[in-house]
């Protein structure tokens, strides 16, 4: 969704995610499920107020990211400053709690805590954002409608809350994002990456078409020069491609076959360089032909 060292760079602000991510999916169902499958999960966090304290095992931000309640709800009585709690990439209980979708441990920790809906981690990413990645429509329809949360922050990419709901492909949470009047969905980020970047990226050919009908480009190029099709054939989606490339009902980008990068590498060299050598392969053909085209 931003260029491939990027993505990368921006899957690694989800490392701590996804240390509790099975424990948190198992739980989503209720706190009871929660405190049983969630008792594992441990997460260090220190005050935010004294940032230079060693990480503890305290149990609050674990509990929210698991969604149980009860658990949250006896660490702050025993003394857990919610509203200030942080781990180690900066991340807050209720950025866990939204990534999770525990909605009940959401409200309850900015309606009877005090988190700070906007507060960013270390990558400005905010727990909208954390919603919108995650697919989680009603966290994100609260921290919007009812919150008050900003979906105008951006990350230090220049990435906000509807490019990671695009990422995601949960048609409710795009939807929920891009009918905000604040929300700019034609907006990019510093890499020049529109959604559509994001969306060939994840290769989910739903929403690519879901972008269409919302009347923006797929055509879009970054400053780069990496188009739907990059972005899609650096992960190897075979079918995006398919789709971009060749359907009736998709935007039939075979210009962006001509295309070379900054570096004057074509589609296919610059797959290569990320392991898609069949994907690569398929596209050499294609690209020989368009090149014929330009030529004659």
């Amino acid at each position: 969704a931003v260029e491939e060292l990027t993505i990368e760079q921006l899957a690694r602000l989800a490392t701590a995610e996804a240390e509790g991510a099975a424990n948190a999916d198992a739980a989503a169902n209720g706190d009871a499920d929660a405190d049983a499958k969630g008792g594992g999960l441990e997460i260090l966090e220190r005050d935010a107020r004294a940032p230079t304290a060693p990480l503890q095992r305290v149990g609050g931000i674990a509990a929210c990211a698991a969604g149980s309640l009860r658990r949250a709800q006896a660490a702050a009585a025993g003394g857990w400053a919610a509203a200030h709690a942080i781990d180690k990439h900066g991340n807050t209980a209720l950025m866990w709690a939204a990534g999770g979708g525990h909605l009940e441990v959401a409200r309850w920790l900015l309606e009877a805590q005090g988190v700070a809906v906007d507060a960013a981690n270390k990558d400005q990413r905010t727990a909208l954002m954390w919603a919108a990645k995650n697919g989680r429509a009603a966290v994100a329809s609260y921290l919007l409608d009812e919150a008050g949360a900003d979906p105008t922050c951006r990350m230090k990419d220049d990435s906000s809350a509807f490019d990671w709901a695009v990422l995601s492909g949960d048609v409710p949470t795009m939807e929920l994002l891009a009918a905000h009047p604040r929300v700019d969905i034609q907006a990019l980020n510093k890499f020049g990456c529109a959604a559509v970047q994001w969306a060939a990226a994840a290769g989910n050919v739903t929403t690519l078409r879901w972008l269409q009908e919302k009347g923006l480009s797929l055509g879009h190029v970054n400053a780069a020069r990496h188009g739907a099709i990059v972005k899609a054939a650096w992960k190897g989606h075979s079918d995006a491609l398919e789709w971009l490339l060749h359907a009736d009902d998709g935007p039939r980008l075979v210009e962006q076959l001509g295309m070379r990068d900054l570096e004057g590498r074509t589609v296919a060299e610059l797959v290569r360089l990320n392991g898609q050598h069949e994907v690569a392969a398929w596209l050499e053909p294609l690209i020989a032909a368009e090149d014929a085209k330009a030529v004659a």
